[in-house]
């Protein structure tokens, strides 16, 4: 892992300011890469430089546009923004771009900045001291409240020492990015380099990308892999967050990575067509946001058309807050604690943002009880909370790592399950695959199982339980086989339920003949002896004891269990003694005689051809016999 602090310096004002002649004078790179730009003087789309720093620190730089035609441009550059250089011309001060892009800032959480006070050779020093004076008063109580102003003329090189000096130490109290964490690389540009296939740039917001990385885009989920790194115009191997970087893709087209899409591990991230939100309606919005208004989602590198729906109240008046749930026209694929910027939709101005709570919830009813306190959780709750809320809301118990992983969108969530294990809030099953269920929700599964049992021996009293598969299916939505063997262990655990020969059984529970089936038990046990080797089917038998047919087939399969009965063939069951004694007198014959026909074995038997038949094939069945062409049988052993 580098330890070295990778910074990304970020512009913003209003138009014809002078950022890019800033950076330019700064970097001695031209940020405006188009040739319209070049043509025009207007920075039209995000432009990237670099410079190092008198710490020896390198620092990306993204330059921005200003004009309000491309504020959405704006905010796909300003991702991963970890100091800012508001740019002010003298001559102007602030203007309409500088506060929208101020209150944009503010709202994706940008807390360093700077001001760079430019073309003060083109007024009075008088001028500028009342500009500096205009520009305090009017950053009061926005987070560049404090930052240094400084003067400076990028043409003559005037004030360029000192802003370096100033952006060198802010650099100081700039945190250091995460890199423990799987990386994520929101896509700000793409394009085709001839022998080499499609290169994607951004700005690495979150852990380590190596070559030969395996990735994925999502939101439309294409599987990739990392050719070659670019950091800064230099080859790498590898690349850390925090740095602006260009990668070569394999397997994919320009066109699939467009602004928008995010480069993650495989399965990482889970796209979403909802998200729930905190939502600040900004002091100088010019109107309520009211519900399902139709508005402009930015987040990450990506312009996303969605509706809101506010939560529990109608409308929201500006300069308040609310927890509401964004229903988007396109998915998106994000984590929580993001932060997310709206536009209204028309004419389109910035109105307020906020934080992604949960980024894959349900639908909510606006006005159910409980909605908001289930909000209130993801805004306010710990990770281990809101991961054991996921696990314990889940539409599966018992969910892989991979799938709880994308489900709760935290990006410390493995490290959240392994404190979760060792407080014992959740159970790991390995079985080639992590899979995981809360405690809480083993419980709660068990309680179902054991009630499901209770009221199905209630049902039928004579079974020996449920199969292990409908368990599986029914609750544990068909697990893999080792998965469910470890579940089931812990279930067993817990006592009061038993395996019986593939049945999942109470403990106690045995097969009783009682009431009606006592009854039926004793006249079946009857004619089954004073039949022998002829008994009737069970329908006969139902007609005869005036019983139902389920009734009497309940208690046939029951004294099969039991051992009572062999069955034979369909409808064909022999009591067990009679089963015993047709094997005996069927090898004894052919220990004296070579063969045997099905005429002499229903002779021997004293019965039909009937029933003399299958008994012949069950015996084949069992291996005791082995049948010829001719249908004769010999003895096998």
């Amino acid at each position: 892992m580098s330890k070295m602090k990778h910074i990304i310096i970020g512009t913003a004002g209003h138009v014809d300011h002078g950022k890019s002649t800033l950076i330019r004078a700064l970097t001695g790179i031209n940020p405006d890469r188009l040739k319209e730009e070049q043509q025009r003087g207007l920075t039209i789309d995000i432009g990237f430089a670099y410079f190092d720093l008198p710490s020896n620190r390198r620092a990306g730089i993204v330059d921005v546009p200003g004009h309000e035609k491309f504020v959405k441009n704006m905010l796909a550059g300003a991702v991963g923004f970890d100091i800012v250089i508001l740019v002010i011309a003298a001559d102007e001060g602030i203007m309409p771009q500088t506060k929208e892009h101020l209150n944009i800032l503010s709202l994706l959480n940008v807390k360093n900045g700077i001001i760079a006070l430019t073309k003060v050779d083109m007024v009075e020093d008088e001028w500028v001291e009342l500009v500096i004076e205009d520009v305090s008063e009017q950053l009061e109580g926005t987070f560049l409240e404090n930052a240094p102003i400084i003067p400076v003329a990028a043409l003559k090189n005037k004030g360029l020492d000192e802003l370096v000096i100033q952006l060198d130490e802010l650099t100081k109290d700039v945190q250091t990015r995460t890199q423990e964490i799987p990386f994520r690389l929101p896509i700000d540009r793409s394009f085709p380099i001839k022998g080499f296939g499609t290169v994607v740039t951004g700005t690495l917001m979150e852990g380590v990308i190596n070559v030969g990385e395996v990735a994925q885009l999502q939101p439309s989920g294409k599987a990739t892999k990392v050719r070659n790194i670019q950091v800064h115009g230099e080859k790498s191997e590898t690349s850390y967050a925090g740095q602006r970087v260009a990668l070569n893709v394999a397997d994919v087209t320009v066109d699939d990575c467009q602004r928008g899409e995010v480069l993650v591990p495989p399965k990482l991230l889970k796209p979403s067509m909802m998200l729930d939100v905190s939502f600040k309606l900004l002091k100088d919005a010019k109107r309520p946001l009211k519900h399902w208004d139709r508005v402009r989602l930015h987040i990450g590198t990506s312009e996303v058309l969605a509706r809101v729906a506010l939560i529990g109240i109608e409308e929201l008046w500006p300069g308040d807050e609310a927890l509401v749930q964004l229903r988007l026209e396109e998915k998106v694929a994000v984590l929580r604690d993001d932060y997310y910027v709206l536009r209204s939709y028309s004419p389109a101005e910035t109105i307020g943002g906020g934080k992604i709570l949960d980024p894959n919830p349900s639908k909510k009813r606006r006005f159910s009880q409980g909605v908001l306190e289930q909000m209130q959780l993801h805004a306010e709750g710990s990770d281990e909370e809101i991961l054991i809320s996921e696990l314990l809301h889940t539409k599966k118990a018992v969910i892989r790592e991979d799938e709880i992983i994308a489900e709760s969108a935290l990006r410390n969530a493995k490290k959240t399950l392994e404190t979760l294990m060792q407080s014992g809030d959740i159970i790991e099953f390995d079985a080639n695959q992590k899979y995981f269920i809360a405690e809480e929700r083993l419980e709660k599964v068990r309680d179902k199982i054991y009630n499901f049992i209770k009221e199905y021996h209630e049902k039928w009293p004579l079974r020996s339980g449920v199969v292990l598969a409908e368990v599986n299916s029914r609750f544990l939505s068909n697990l893999p086989a080792r998965v469910f063997q470890e579940v089931l262990k812990e279930i067993l655990d817990y006592g009061q339920l038993d395996i019986d020969n593939n049945h999942l059984k109470i403990t106690d529970h045995k097969i009783e003949f009682k009431g009606k089936y006592e009854v039926i038990y004793d006249r079946i046990k009857e004619i089954y002896n004073e039949e022998k080797f002829s008994p009737p089917e069970v329908d006969l038998i139902s007609d005869k004891l005036e019983a139902s047919h389920e009734d009497c087939q309940e208690v046939i399969e029951a004294m099969t269990r039991l051992g009572e009965l062999e069955k034979i063939g369909e409808n064909y069951y022999l009591l067990k003694k009679f089963h015993r004694e047709a094997e005996e007198v069927l090898v004894e014959y052919l220990a004296k005689n070579a063969l045997i026909d099905l005429g002499e074995f229903r002779n021997l038997l004293d019965t039909s051809r009937k029933y003399a038949l299958p008994l012949l094939e069950y015996f084949d069945y069992k291996g005791i016999t082995k049948r010829k062409a001719d249908n004769t049988r010999y003895l096998a052993k």
